[in-house]
């Protein structure tokens, strides 16, 4: 009885977009002998808007090999797409997290250990849950770890000189949020915000957006313990 309920439960469909035919087949083989349907594999994103006419599918496993495209593209395209993504990830891909995060993505699998935690992975984001590879966990935490407790550059004028907009875009990128997400808060187009984000970056001299994400996080833990000391006394 219990095996008759199995069968008749819609096995997972997934499309493999990975651009090393040799790790596609690994990734592939590793999928169907958990029982996870592999409905299509291409090579680009491009091919992957492609397919979503063609298929139906719960996720989408973006290979190591696969040039990433932009955060703002991955968002767009997972929005439009209607699925779950899982992000195959080396060491060196670290400063890509944030973004990803930034972006919507719950599932991220190590490349090193992608056959043993691949469809895993698979399985929890098609949950709506999330799945991070032990040995990622330890890589990211650490490294996370390292950029909270080094302060950011140091800007060369303070957070008050930025104006009053930038400043509520840096607030919102300190809590993670996506250029849609601050578009929609603050009620203006994403090219502005691309244009705060681009001058928040040049006013404070910082390097990169993630510099901008911990140096808005680090600034709203202070102003948090500021005003929580100002409230005890």
């Amino acid at each position: 009885m219990q095996n008759n309920v199995n069968r008749s439960v819609r096995p997972v469909r997934v499309v493999v977009c990975e651009s090393e035919p040799l790790v596609r087949e690994g990734l592939k083989s590793s999928l169907r002998e958990a029982n996870v349907e592999v409905v299509a594999e291409v090579e680009t994103s491009s091919q992957l808007m492609h397919e979503s006419v063609r298929h139906e599918f719960d996720v989408v496993l973006m290979g190591v090999a696969q040039p990433f495209p932009e955060r703002t593209d991955l968002a767009a395209m997972a929005s439009r797409l209607r699925c779950q993504f899982v992000v195959m990830l080396r060491a060196s891909d670290q400063e890509a997290f944030i973004p990803f995060v930034q972006s919507g993505i719950r599932g991220f699998v190590a490349s090193q250990t992608a056959p043993a935690d691949v469809s895993h992975a698979v399985r929890s984001v098609a949950r709506n849950e999330a799945y991070l590879s032990p040995v990622l966990a330890r890589q990211l935490l650490d490294w996370l770890a390292d950029r909270l407790s080094q302060p950011t550059r140091q800007p060369d004028v303070p957070t008050a000189k930025l104006s009053e907009r930038e400043q509520e875009v840096l607030a919102l990128l300190g809590v993670g949020a996506s250029n849609a997400e601050i578009s929609r808060k603050l009620r203006i187009q994403e090219t502005t915000v691309r244009s705060h984000v681009y001058h928040i970056l040049t006013k404070l001299n910082l390097r990169s957006r993630t510099e901008a994400v911990l140096y808005g996080f680090q600034t709203g833990l202070r102003q948090a313990g500021e005003n929580g000391l100002r409230q005890a006394g």
